[in-house]
């Protein structure tokens, strides 16, 4: 019996590839490396992965969940959209390496997400900026307003308004203010998008340091 998704390079006694579909055929994949009991299983590089599909150009977004992660004092969480490759009857998709997991959602029309990226370090009384990315895989236009859920005794400045094409991508810039009494050493910091009846997204948030 040939498994669901084909992995490559051939791998299948370190990788396993779990799958899970919505009412709409949206699909997520978990790429996942087996270890033996008690051991910490081996990275699995550079993993390409093809799913069997009638219709491949119905899909068309795909996106990576990688953790969050700190890069030169910038922090960033979300997800990370991969090119979708359509072939005869399947799709393709290059997800890179596997540490441990890999979530893989391939959009075929479902709400919203959201990425965000800010300055990890900042100064007591500092004012700062989330860039925050608004996805819409969906073949409606999306039109919404992104606030802050912040800690307490930091101050929101203003509040933006995005529209995002069907199956596009819009990005916006928040900008916030830091206590000016007290450092803090983890501070949590989410987007939040409102649209269409009042439904509301949150981002995964991203830790802010204020020294």
């Amino acid at each position: 019996v040939s498994p669901f998704i084909e992995i490559s390079p051939d791998v299948s006694k370190k990788l396993d590839c779990s799958s899970l579909v919505d009412a709409n055929v949206n699909l997520l994949i978990v790429a996942a490396t087996q270890g033996e009991k008690g051991k910490m299983s081996e990275e699995v590089k550079d993993v390409k992965i093809s799913i069997p599909c009638d219709n491949p150009a119905g899909y068309r977004k795909a996106f990576l969940f990688v953790p969050t992660k700190n890069e030169n004092g910038i922090v960033c969480s979300g997800p990370k959209p991969i090119d979708i490759a359509p072939g005869e009857k399947k799709i393709t998709l290059q997800i890179g390496d596997v540490v441990s997991a890999t979530p893989v959602l391939i959009a075929k029309d479902m709400g919203p997400l959201l990425s965000v990226e800010a300055v990890s370090n900042l100064r007591k009384g500092q004012e700062s900026e989330i860039k925050v990315t608004c996805y819409n895989p969906s073949s409606k236009k999306l039109e919404g307003k992104l606030d802050l859920k912040l800690p307490a005794g930091f101050v929101q400045v203003g509040t933006a308004k995005i529209s995002v094409e069907p199956f596009g991508q819009a990005g916006a810039v928040l900008k916030f203010k830091v206590p000016a009494d007290k450092a803090v050493d983890r501070a949590p910091v989410t987007a939040v998008l409102t649209y269409g009846s009042a439904k509301s997204i949150p981002s995964v948030p991203v830790d802010v340091k204020v020294e």
